[in-house]
C-alpha cells in the first residue's frame, strides 16, 4: 500500500476530516519542552493519513507543541493535537504542517485499511 492508497484515504469520508490508514513504522521526534530543552525520542506510528499520524512514545509532549518528524530521506513539522496516557506511554494526534501527498514524501511501512477487512 502505497501513495495511491494514501490519496484514496484523504478522499474518503469519516468522523476525521481524512481517514487513517493502520501501520506500524518508526520516526524520531524532535520538540522543545516549555522550558526550552531540546529533547528527541524515537515512537511508534500507529496510524496515518496525509494530513496527521497517531504516534506512541514514552515522553508527554503537550498540546500545542511544534515537533519536528525526521525519517532518513526528510523532516516535516507537525503540532501535537492530543496526548494521552496509556499503559505504555503516550499516545499522540499530530497534525501535519502541509498535506503528505507528494509521490516522494515519507510513506510508513506496512500500511493497512482496516476497510478492507470488510467489518
Amino acid at each position: 500500500m502505497k501513495a495511491d492508497d494514501v490519496r484514496r484515504a484523504a478522499a474518503a469520508p469519516q468522523r476525521r476530516m481524512v481517514r487513517r490508514l493502520l501501520c506500524s513504522d518508526l520516526i524520531t521526534v524532535h520538540w522543545q519542552t516549555q522550558r526550552g530543552v531540546a529533547r528527541r525520542e524515537t515512537v511508534v506510528i500507529e496510524d496515518y493519513s496525509p494530513a496527521g499520524a497517531s504516534l506512541s512514545a514514552e515522553a508527554k509532549i503537550e498540546p500545542g507543541t511544534a515537533i519536528t518528524l525526521r525519517t532518513h530521506l526528510e523532516s516535516f513539522g507537525a503540532l501535537v493535537r492530543r496526548c494521552e496516557r496509556r499503559d505504555d506511554g503516550y499516545l499522540l494526534g499530530v497534525e501535519f504542517d502541509q498535506p503528505r501527498l507528494e509521490e516522494n514524501s515519507f510513506l510508513p511501512d506496512h500500511l493497512f485499511d482496516p476497510n478492507e477487512l470488510g467489518i
